[in-house]
């Protein structure tokens, strides 16, 4: 988990919903993935909480480098991690706003915002925490 939870023994117990935006190369390391999945699956907000998964991106997709740097860093063209910077920013930015959407109902606020561009499904896989596989 990128150095967020380093010790030993039990991971701490989330108490709030939580989203979390992972990259599709992230899903190709178990161990990780295994983490992230077992710190979700122990939240007490299991119910609010999501995993989703950015089709098509690889680590750096996850950072602002690709956008600060896009003209000195070219893609391999052999990798299977093609989105553009600016896909994947906007798709991180659209997965935030509709989990914040997400919360706010559920939290019975007056005013929600409203954060949807529904021809972005396609880039996204949604796995929530209740029918992920924890080992």
């Amino acid at each position: 988990m990128d150095g967020a939870y380093i010790g030993e023994g039990e991971m701490p117990r989330l108490q709030v919903p939580v989203t979390c935006i992972l990259s599709e190369q992230f899903t190709y390391w178990p161990d990780n993935f295994d983490s992230v999945k077992e710190l979700l699956a122990s939240s007490n907000a299991r119910s609010q909480s999501q995993c989703v998964t950015l089709v098509g991106t690889s680590h750096l997709h996850q950072s602002d480098i690709l956008l600060v740097l896009r003209n000195l860093l070219r893609f391999d063209i052999r990798s299977p991690f093609q989105m553009a910077p600016i896909r994947a920013m906007a798709l991180n930015t659209e997965v935030s706003a509709r989990f914040i959407q997400d919360v706010f109902k559920q939290a019975s606020f007056t005013k929600q915002p409203s954060f949807t561009n529904s021809h972005n499904a396609m880039y996204l896989q949604v796995h929530p925490v209740s029918s992920m596989d924890v080992i």
